[in-house]
């Protein structure tokens, strides 16, 4: 199994040397404050990672919201569970 890790973790490495290459003209982003000069390739990895980035933060209310939903769930459930086995203790009567 660590192999297959491995293995993945090369293939990435390559592939990233690989976009690296193809992707190395300079270019030039402007900011209110000035411009920065930098590869093609570095410029695309930082904004991917800016956007994985606001991505979760933008996702941590909704999983908050659910973890709060689950727990109350998972307190119904027991109350429920606990109810039917009172319920099945109780003898039958004709």
């Amino acid at each position: 199994m660590r192999y297959v890790g491995y293995l993945i973790l090369l293939c990435g490495l390559a592939a990233g040397l690989f976009f690296a290459a193809l992707n190395a003209d300079s270019v030039s982003i402007s900011f209110y404050y000035g411009t920065l000069e930098t590869q093609l390739s570095l410029a695309l990895v930082f904004a991917t990672m800016i956007g994985v980035i606001v991505g979760v933060l933008g996702s941590i209310g909704m999983l908050l919201r659910m973890r709060g939903k689950l727990s109350k769930m998972q307190k119904s459930i027991k109350m429920m569970e606990k109810e039917l086995l009172n319920l099945r203790s109780i003898p039958i009567k004709e």
